[in-house]
């Protein structure tokens, strides 16, 4: 009598069970790291605009803004104050822009 194969005792069966869970694993922790590098991208881009914020709302675009607003109010046009604001918006907007297009 011959005795049925030993499949599931032989040592190649086992080195492929385990490399294709090894091969699993490795996916798994690919995708997981990818979706947390997609987390921390997203907090880096809100913190970003929260620096923005604050930059927005402390010196020297703030003077800037104040000194521009009461030069409008007397009907006054002072081109310096209004570029400064305009370079602030204008790397506001790049950023943005560049934040879209991705």
């Amino acid at each position: 009598m011959t005795q049925p194969p030993r499949r599931f005792h032989s040592p190649e069966f086992w080195t492929a069970v385990f490399t294709g869970a090894l091969a699993a694993s490795t996916l798994i922790a690919l995708i997981v790291a990818y979706q947390q590098l997609q987390e921390f991208h997203a907090e880096s881009q809100v913190q970003h605009l929260l620096a923005l914020e604050q930059e927005f709302n402390q010196e020297p675009v703030l003077t800037y803004r104040r000194g521009f607003a009461e030069k409008r109010l007397k009907n006054q046009d002072d081109p310096n104050d209004l570029y400064n604001l305009l370079d602030f918006f204008e790397t506001v907007g790049t950023i943005g822009q560049a934040w879209l297009s991705r």
